[in-house]
């Protein structure tokens, strides 16, 4: 499984997460409409306002503990990572602004839970049958838009003069259900 070399293992708590980076994609109509159809078990993200791996972190390990109490806004974990991506509250925006779209060329697979790496070599075979390659997800900054970033999240430059954009980001996160 050579996918499973560049996937990333991104800690929440007392599990895992793993994480690929996919570019060249050319089928992601038909792997949306398997993920939308429940046979896949795993995140696909498009990668325009993901900045880093703390912002997925958070995301992931909050959809955790709502799954654990079972307390999901969403119908599943992977769709419930993408909403707490979401700088709100709304689910069809989430979906909109950080699932995989048709066209899209490039994205994240996020996968969780015992079966993560089968899942994973399962979602990136998939990707990988129309030419998809994976890529180190430090390459993620090749497919993200810092500016679409500070946009989304609302983040204004005075916070930038005390903090960093990815401290900032997280902290939308981690208080939307506070704020939004």
């Amino acid at each position: 499984m050579k996918e499973l070399d560049l996937a990333v293992n991104i800690n929440i708590g007392s599990e895992d997460a793993l994480v690929a980076l996919v570019s060249r994609i050319t089928n992601a109509d038909a792997v949306k409409k398997e993920l939308i159809a429940g046979s896949l078990a795993a995140s696909l993200i498009n990668c325009t306002h993901i900045l880093d791996s703390r912002q997925l972190q958070l995301a992931i390990f909050k959809a955790r503990i709502a799954q654990t109490r079972e307390k999901m806004t969403t119908r599943n974990v992977y769709s419930e990572i993408l909403y707490n991506l979401s700088p709100n509250r709304q689910i069809t925006q989430a979906f909109k602004l950080f699932g995989i779209q048709d066209t899209d060329t490039a994205c994240l697979v996020i996968t969780v839970g015992d079966s993560k790496e089968s899942n994973m070599h399962q979602v990136v075979s998939l990707l990988e049958s129309g030419g998809a390659v994976c890529l180190p997800f430090e390459d993620i900054s090749q497919f993200n838009s810092l500016e679409s970033i500070e946009k989304l999240y609302k983040i204004q430059e005075e916070e930038l003069k005390v903090g960093t954009l990815s401290e900032a980001v997280v902290s939308r996160i981690a208080a939307k259900e506070i704020i939004a």
